[in-house]
């Protein structure tokens, strides 16, 4: 894995028992923890709740989706538990939400969709020579599109995806619910994004790191309207050069880098303001967030 640097009808009346059983209320999914490894793929219709604990983990090294919300569940990954994914396959996601579910998705452990990959370099200058990834369409969470979505995204982990045309965090549908990054992603591929949103009634906030590298990559881009504020108190970085499986650091070329994109792009209204904050100064030596906004200073500006 690649590292950055710098919705019945009743017709009849024989059909109506059947029919009405559907409408006798039905038990809900016990929640499910996982504190130990997994190697297969678990759906929220299946499992209710998830909740993978320190202890617990996902790990498809054939790649494939580690958990797919299809119901009104939430998931949670601890500190400590993790999702890995190394099949290096075209559509491998650590967490995919079906459009118009109402989850919450709340992670501060670490989901890896990686793949081994060295781009070309022929004349050994270090430059690539072309794509600096292979497979593609790869998310670490992502809401897939259709009918607007509800709830809320909150990571505070790690989130490190390897692909072209991917992503750390993107929601193609709309989004009603605040999304918040305060943790680290990291997205290497070629037209790749750090956050991607349509639009959002809720609050976007970008705190802790968000960092890209590859032709076209965007850090943070807002599709669509934003009902609430945008608001960056971290770091959004467009990386130039990366080190790659073989352990050398390859530099993107120069037709690349002239055909770059904006670190942020916002293409819709913005109802609450674009915020853009530093961290505090530092007064104490025991206060570890002075600006008391739950977040660590030292994760901030």
């Amino acid at each position: 894995m690649n590292r950055l640097r710098s919705t019945t009808f009743l017709t009849t009346l024989a059909g109506a028992p059947a029919a009405l059983a559907l409408l006798v209320p039905q038990a809900a999914l016990a929640a499910t923890t996982l504190d130990a490894d997994r190697t297969t793929p678990i759906k929220t219709s299946d499992a209710g709740d998830i909740w993978i604990g320190d202890d617990g983990s996902i790990t498809l090294e054939n790649g494939g989706t580690a958990v797919t919300v299809d119901s009104n569940n939430t998931v949670g990954l601890d500190d400590g538990g993790y999702i890995s994914i190394t099949g290096g396959k075209d559509g491998d996601t650590g967490i995919y939400v079906n459009a118009g579910a109402t989850t919450e998705i709340t992670t501060t452990g670490a989901i890896t969709v990686t793949e081994t990959f060295t781009g070309a370099d022929t004349d050994s200058n270090g430059i690539a020579d072309g794509p600096i990834a292979s497979a593609s369409s790869r998310y670490g969470i992502v809401v897939g599109s259709g009918a607007t979505t509800s709830g809320a995204i909150d990571n505070s982990g790690t989130i490190r995806v390897d692909g072209l045309n991917s992503g750390g965090i993107v929601v193609q549908s709309n989004f009603t619910g605040d999304i918040t990054n305060t943790g680290t992603i990291s997205v290497i591929g070629d037209n790749s994004v750090g956050i991607s949103t349509q639009g959002v009634t809720g609050d976007v906030t970008v705190e802790g790191t968000v960092a890209v590298v590859g032709q076209g990559a965007q850090g943070v881009v807002l599709n669509g309207d934003i009902d609430g504020a945008f608001r960056i108190q971290g770091s959004v970085s467009q990386a130039s050069s990366y080190t790659t499986d073989s352990s050398t650091t390859q530099t993107l070329s120069r037709t690349a880098l002239r055909t770059g994109k904006a670190a942020v792009e916002v293409k819709g209204d913005v109802t609450g303001g674009i915020i853009v904050a530093s961290a505090p100064y530092d007064l104490s030596d025991t206060d570890t967030d002075e600006d008391d906004d739950g977040v660590t200073d030292s994760s901030e500006g």
